[in-house]
C-alpha cells in the first residue's frame, strides 16, 4: 500500500525547525551573557551571526537598529520596572514593523525573500535583546464591559415594561448596579517574537516543499482518495496515466535541481520556467549568512521533499507494472537525496 505523506515521520520533523533554531540561539546566548554588557550592543554582532555584509548594522532594517539603540540608551537612565514596560512595547512594535515589511517584500519580490528577511531580523532582535538581562514581560489590567452589553440587550427586550419595578428582573436596575470585570493580561514580547519566528520558519518550509515538488503533492492526494475506494485501480484513471505522471515527476525533479544549483538554464527549458524557481541555497546564504541556521532550514526542507518523493515512488511501485515504471522514470529516495549533496 502507498505511504501517506501526511502521516509519515518525516512530515512531523518539518515542525521542529523553529525549536532547533531557537535552541541554537539559546546556546549561543548563554555564552554571550557571560561576556556582554549593555555597551556591547551597539558594536558587537552576536555569535550566531557572521561578519558578512548582511550582518553589518548598516544593513539591519531601520526599526531594528533604532529599537536597539533606543533600548540601550533608556537602560542607563531608567529603573528596571519602568524600563521593562517600555522595552516590552518597543520590541512588540518592532516585531509588527518587521512583519509589515516582510509582507511588502513578498509582494514586490518573492515570498521567500520576505520570509527570509523576517527570519533574519527576528534572529538579530532576539540575540541583541539578551545583554539587557531582563524579562520583556509586563502585566496589564483591562476592564471587560461585556456584562453591560448583556444587560442593555435585556432592557431593549423589556421595551419599557417593568423598568421601574424594584426586583432582580428589573433590567434598568441591573444596568445601574452592574460592574465591569477586571482581567489581568500578560504581555510578553519575547514570546511574541519566538512565536512569529516559529510560524515563519514553518511557513517557509511548507511553501518551499510545495514549490519544489510541483504538482506531486496534489497528485498524491488525488491518488490516495481514489485508492480509498474498494477495488479501485489507479492505472484506470485518466489523470494517472504513465505519460502524465512522467511529466509531473520530470518537472518536479528539474525544479529541485534548479533550486539547488545543480542544473543550468539551458537544460530542457520547454517545461520549467527557470526564473520562477529561485536558487534556494543562494537565498538562504544571502539573507541568513550563517551556515548553522542555513543548514537547519535546509534539512527540514529536504525532509519534507524526501517524504513526498518516497510516497510517489511507493505509489508507482505498488500500482504500475514494469513497463509503466520505466516510462514514468521516478527517481528513488537515494537519488533525490543525492541532489542535496
Amino acid at each position: 500500500m502507498p505511504i501517506d505523506s501526511n502521516n509519515s515521520p518525516d512530515k512531523e520533523k518539518e515542525h521542529e525547525n523553529s525549536e532547533e533554531i531557537v535552541a541554537e540561539s539559546d546556546s549561543s546566548e548563554s555564552n554571550l551573557q557571560n561576556k556582554s554588557t549593555t555597551s556591547d550592543l551597539a558594536i558587537q554582532p552576536g555569535p550566531n551571526m557572521s561578519l558578512a555584509p548582511a550582518d553589518l548594522h548598516g544593513m539591519w532594517y531601520p526599526t531594528v537598529r533604532r529599537t536597539l539603540v533606543c533600548l540601550s540608551k533608556l537602560n542607563r537612565c531608567l529603573d528596571a520596572d519602568s524600563f521593562r514596560g517600555l522595552a516590552q512595547e518597543c520590541v512588540s512594535m518592532c516585531v509588527q514593523s518587521l512583519v509589515k515589511a516582510s509582507d511588502s517584500i513578498s509582494l514586490r519580490r518573492t515570498t521567500i525573500d520576505g520570509q527570509l528577511f523576517l527570519i533574519k531580523h527576528l534572529l538579530i532582535l532576539r540575540e541583541q535583546m539578551l545583554p539587557f538581562g531582563i524579562e520583556f514581560l509586563v502585566k496589564e489590567t483591562s476592564l471587560d464591559f461585556s456584562p453591560y452589553k448583556n444587560v442593555a440587550r435585556s432592557i431593549w427586550e423589556q421595551k419599557g415594561t417593568g423598568l421601574f419595578s424594584l426586583n432582580k428582573e428589573n433590567a434598568l436596575l441591573r444596568f445601574l448596579l452592574e460592574t465591569p470585570n477586571a482581567i489581568d493580561i500578560e504581555l510578553d514580547s519575547r514570546r511574541q517574537l519566538d512565536s512569529q519566528l516559529k510560524y515563519t520558519c514553518e511557513l517557509l518550509i511548507e511553501q518551499q516543499v510545495l514549490q519544489l515538488t510541483g504538482e506531486m503533492s496534489n497528485f498524491l492526494k488525488r491518488a490516495h482518495s481514489i485508492l480509498a475506494a474498494p477495488g479501485a485501480r489507479l492505472a484506470d484513471q485518466p489523470f494517472a496515466n504513465p505519460s502524465y505522471i512522467k511529466e509531473i515527476v520530470s518537472n518536479a525533479h528539474r525544479s529541485l535541481c534548479i533550486a539547488l544549483g545543480r542544473s543550468s538554464s539551458s537544460n530542457r527549458p520547454d517545461t520549467v520556467k527557470h526564473h520562477t524557481v529561485p536558487n534556494l541555497r543562494n537565498c538562504l546564504h544571502i539573507y541568513l549568512a550563517n551556515p548553522d541556521t542555513e543548514n537547519i532550514l535546509l534539512r527540514r526542507i529536504q525532509s519534507g521533499i524526501i517524504s513526498q518523493w518516497r510516497s510517489m515512488y511507493q505509489l508507482v511501485t505498488d500500482h504500475y507494472n514494469d513497463e509503466d515504471r520505466i516510462i514514468i522514470g521516478c527517481p528513488t529516495e537515494s537519488q533525490v537525496n543525492h541532489s542535496f549533496i
